[in-house]
């Protein structure tokens, strides 16, 4: 046994040398790793954080269209039940967002911006507690800024994460990091600029009432096109006519279209001996009717009529005019744009007003409007002795409310209206009235909204008070009542 060796045996293993490379290879691989992997997190938390925002402001902007026509179905039904509900949810309403300078844009959705990294965001008209948790969020909202429209121009949300998003309609100023040490301003758009027609339609989003102003629409018309452009017959606004669909009918011809961004159809024409589908065909009556009716507008009068005069030259055709119908229509034409603009009304609304014999508006009177024994509304004049009731002049009007009138050519409806003076006051009165359609005339005025008159008879006036039937935009769209002091 002694006389046996043991063999040696060789172990293998790393020597210092390799161990010190290969940890510093690992330390190179992570200085470049970490961070990498550190900003792929922080970006995943920001979009999180930018999507959670998205979801508070969908909710907000749904919570205050549904305060709004709270509002607005008080306003109707005269009383003072739900006369607060915007204010008691906003807090005080503002016309503009706060200036917000500083941050980078995440995300540019519809007319606002979601800013990241703003260094101490103003504060908003309200703090809010619910809007987080009625979107499902985890995260809080901070501040909220809402017009008296119900509309939200300003909203700051930090996330769970830390990570704040504030949320600024496109009418407000930002400073907009792109990324260097330079930053981008993005300026508050003025009535009469590029952005927008303004009161008056001029600039060049809108055509105004004769339709001059451009539509700034990458749509453009030659001699086989033309451009239906929509917008509203006192603001200009397209953006209620924006991205709908609307049927054509040209003669044999029937298909639907789609208006751009800016309220702009544009349209081929083909020869009337000679046309192609999904064409409007010349020398031909085209009419135009839409999918919806936008919300708080007369819908498109059936007896609007659109005539395409072709020119004919050997085997090519030109585009010659456009024309009106037979009827009146409110159109405005520019042939140097080859653009025909569709003037849209607002909802008509039959109008009542409260004064003394010295023209003081009377707060608190009361209305009440019957047809039969069924009391249709009943409204309470305002702060400017003003009420309104809204009014169908033709089927498919998107009115908004339960209570309404209609005029004399639908259904014949003999109203019978009351009113009782304020405390103080006497003369209260009763009559009943018709309300008669009057069609649209050719170039309407800026404010002619309300194309109907009243007819008023078998009226009982109280002492010391009398009515009369006053033109506020329309033909005797008004009633206007005097109260004398008891």
């Amino acid at each position: 046994m002694t006389g046996l060796k043991r063999t040696p045996r060789s172990r293998g293993g790393f020597t210092l040398v390799e161990l010190i490379v290969v940890l510093v290879i690992l330390g190179v691989l992570a200085a470049f790793a970490v961070p990498a992997l550190t900003g792929y997190i922080d970006s995943g938390k920001e979009k999180q954080a930018v999507s959670e925002t998205q979801a508070c402001v969908m909710t907000a902007t749904r919570q205050g269209a549904q305060k709004y026509a709270l509002v607005q179905n008080a306003s109707v039904a005269g009383n003072a039940e739900n006369a607060a509900a915007l204010t008691n949810w906003a807090g005080p309403l503002e016309a503009n967002a706060p200036e917000v300078t500083g941050g980078k844009v995440a995300l540019t959705e519809g007319s606002g911006q979601y800013l990241l990294h703003v260094n101490n965001p103003p504060e908003g008209s309200t703090a809010t507690t619910t809007i987080a948790a009625d979107a499902g969020v985890k995260g809080t909202v901070q501040w909220m800024t809402c017009n008296a429209s119900g509309q939200v121009l300003y909203l700051v949300y930090t996330s769970a994460d830390g990570i704040q998003v504030v949320y600024t309609n496109a009418g407000t100023t930002a400073s907009v990091n792109i990324g260097s040490d330079e930053a981008v301003v993005v300026p508050t758009p003025k009535k009469n600029d590029s952005s927008g027609g303004g009161e008056t339609g001029g600039g060049s989003t809108g055509g105004g009432i004769s339709g001059g102003g451009t539509t700034g629409s990458t749509a453009t018309a030659d001699e086989h096109h033309f451009i239906i452009h929509l917008q509203d017959v006192s603001t200009a606004d397209s953006t209620p006519f924006a991205n709908r669909k609307y049927r054509i009918v040209s003669g044999e011809n029937s298909f639907d279209v789609t208006s751009d961004a800016n309220g702009d159809i544009l349209l081929e024409i083909s020869r009337h001996g000679d046309h192609s589908p999904n064409t409007v065909i010349g020398d031909t009556k085209t009419t135009i009717t839409e999918d919806k009716v936008p919300d708080g507008y007369q819908v498109i009068p059936s007896s609007t009529e659109i005539y395409i005069n072709v020119r004919n030259n050997g085997n090519d055709y030109f585009l010659n005019s456009m024309q009106e119908g037979v009827n009146n229509n409110p159109f405005a034409i520019n042939m140097t744009k080859r653009q025909l603009t569709l003037m849209r009304f607002p909802v008509a609304k039959l109008n009542l007003r409260v004064t003394d014999p010295d023209g003081k508006a009377l707060s608190g009177a009361t209305f009440a409007i019957k047809n039969g024994s069924t009391t249709v509304a009943e409204f309470t004049s305002d702060s400017k002795g003003e009420c309104s009731i809204p009014v169908k002049l033709h089927e498919g009007d998107k009115i908004g409310y339960s209570a309404f009138l209609t005029t004399g050519d639908q259904t014949g409806q003999t109203y019978v209206i009351k009113e009782t003076p304020p405390a103080g006051y006497k003369g209260d009165f009763t009559c009943s009235f018709h309300l008669y359609y009057n069609p649209y005339p050719a170039t309407p005025t800026p404010h002619n909204t309300t194309w109907f008159r009243i007819d008023a008879f078998n009226f009982n006036q109280g002492e010391g008070g009398s009515y009369s039937l006053k033109k506020t935009v329309g033909e005797q769209d008004t009633f206007h009542v005097t109260n004398s002091k008891l």
